[in-house]
């Protein structure tokens, strides 16, 4: 799988809070999260180039209280979306167990439309785990990059007395 911002990956991911065609300079690369989000599943987040997990998001997102926040929303969800998708599962399993051993009956297609009905509250609730996690790297990338210059140029070369180097932003 191409990481974010290979040549590969660019026509997929247009939508993200980072523009992914831009070219970036290693600073700002280096305070930028990349969020890559499908449905059904976790986000997956990136920074330089590499797949962070949760709790290194959580301590970089401690920095900025806003967006700590929303963080904060999308980690009190996951609990609960766990739970409900492992009840789906454990009575989808027992329901079409039932089926396969004593033949269908009335309970257990009724389990198993439980549990289907179990898993799109996780779906839902994985949507919203996603919204807030995309707001909190959003409000965390905007402002990481408060503090940088849009247009940062080097310069060295030759003076009169030795050598010369020009920073303009």
């Amino acid at each position: 799988m191409p990481l974010p911002g290979s040549q590969a990956d660019n026509n997929q991911h247009a939508a993200l809070p980072l523009s992914l065609n831009e070219k970036l300079s290693d600073e700002k690369v280096s305070s930028r999260l990349v969020l890559n989000e499908k449905l059904f599943t976790a986000c997956r987040i990136y920074q330089n180039g590499y797949l962070i997990n949760l709790s290194q998001l959580e301590d970089i997102l401690k920095t900025n209280g806003e967006a700590y926040a929303y963080y904060k929303k999308a980690d009190n969800l996951m609990g609960p979306e766990r739970l409900v998708a492992l009840t789906g599962g454990i009575i989808i399993g027992y329901s079409a167990g039932n089926i396969l051993l004593e033949g269908v009956d009335k309970k257990s297609i009724l389990g198993v439309g439980i549990g289907i009905g179990l898993l799109g509250v996780t779906a839902a609730l994985r949507k919203s785990i996603n919204e807030f996690t995309r707001k909190a790297v959003t409000i965390y990338n905007s402002t990481a990059n408060q503090a940088l210059p849009e247009h940062l140029e080097f310069k060295m070369g030759a003076t009169e007395n030795g050598l010369g180097f020009v920073v303009a932003f």
